[in-house]
């Protein structure tokens, strides 16, 4: 059975298109390399898989330096060690695959739904029991 980490936060560094895909993944590694080193604490050993859509994101990644970039800080190139070593790979994700679609792009009821069943989420009426009732304001 596949398990995964799926999660959502703004971009903390101003950033061109090619740039922000390259933090994404950065980020994601770092998450997902944490997420590895606790479970070889508890003696589970796991393969780390990126996923991403960014083939620019993957080119970075798999090379050492900037390439054609010029903005990107090196705080960042780590990564680009971390996949020389192995310690993760990343690879590609189909748009009819990436969950990140559900929240970022248009996509059809269909998709929608199988994302939807994926994530084990279900879809419920009205408001959740936990919620306040808040009190219409006045203007």
């Amino acid at each position: 059975m596949k398990h995964g980490k799926h999660g959502s936060n703004l971009q903390s560094t101003i950033a061109l298109c090619g740039e922000s895909e390259f933090y994404a993944l950065t980020r994601g590694a770092a998450l997902g390399l944490g997420l590895k080193s606790l479970m070889a604490d508890w003696g589970q050993k796991y393969d780390l898989i990126v996923l991403t859509d960014s083939s620019a994101a993957r080119g970075t990644a798999a090379r050492r330096g900037l390439g054609k970039l010029r903005h990107v800080q090196t705080r960042y190139f780590w990564v680009q060690e971390r996949v020389a070593n192995n310690d993760l790979t990343a690879k590609s994700v189909n748009t009819k695959q990436n969950l990140a679609d559900l929240c970022t792009k248009p996509v059809s009821r269909e998709t929608c739904e199988k994302h939807r069943r994926t994530l084990r989420q279900e879809f419920r009426e009205g408001k959740a029991s936990g919620a306040k009732n808040l009190e219409p304001t006045k203007v």
